[in-house]
């Protein structure tokens, strides 16, 4: 979920997002998409939060993601292969949270 929120809108296949309710809330909350209809709602609770803030015109909120080894359970903001903090080589999971929306872009530390 982490790498399809962060596509930019020319990289995604419209067709491909309309036959999965949880593509097409994903996206009504990056604002790629106008008065969704859902079958049904997604089983992802943030999607369903967001959505349902976002309908009732509050656009402020965004969907973060926290990277956690199951082994020691240390969280990270980026995605790893090893653990930092154990070693454990492929113990990740991701951990989808709601947050503000950074309207920053293209930033640099140069």
């Amino acid at each position: 979920m982490d790498i399809l929120y962060l596509l930019k809108l020319e990289q995604i296949d419209l067709d491909i997002i309309s036959q999965s309710n949880k593509l097409i809330e994903l996206y009504y909350i990056k604002e790629y998409l106008n008065n969704i209809e859902l079958k049904g709602r997604s089983d992802i609770f943030a999607l369903n939060l967001l959505s349902s803030a976002k309908s009732v015109g509050f656009n402020r909120g965004s969907l973060t993601f926290t990277y956690i080894c199951s082994r020691c359970k240390g969280k990270y903001p980026i995605y790893f292969h090893r653990c930092p903090n154990c070693n454990s080589v492929f113990k990740i999971g991701v951990e989808i949270l709601v947050g503000e929306k950074n309207e920053e872009r293209d930033n640099s530390l140069l």
